[in-house]
């Protein structure tokens, strides 16, 4: 997995989830997974560039997408869920280490 990799996948809680493999946080959740899809190419672009993975219903990886780098016109905004810092709020560490199969040291 690279740096600026995200997954998308469905989220226990309802909606669909874009995080970082081996992070306690999601990055953000969506009613839709086309919304987490959409979501997901946004934050790999301004990173720099990268993989989204998009898991399916089932569970099974369904596609890979190459996204290239570069910074679109929300980039100068905070995410969702963030504070006047930028800061996310988090979510529940308990969904990622299940979603990967980590445990926190």
């Amino acid at each position: 997995m690279a740096e600026h990799d995200r997954w998308i996948v469905q989220y226990p809680e309802g909606g669909w989830a874009v995080v970082k493999e081996e992070r306690e946080r999601v990055s953000d959740v969506l009613d839709t997974q086309e919304e987490a899809i959409k979501r997901g190419h946004e934050i790999v672009r301004n990173l720099g560039g990268g993989e989204l993975i998009i898991k399916g219903v089932d569970g099974k990886i369904r596609e890979k997408v190459t996204v290239a780098g570069g910074r679109s016109v929300d980039a100068e905004k905070p995410p969702v869920g963030a504070n006047e810092q930028g800061v996310s709020d988090g979510g529940p560490s308990g969904f990622l280490r299940r979603l990967f199969g980590r445990r926190k040291r």
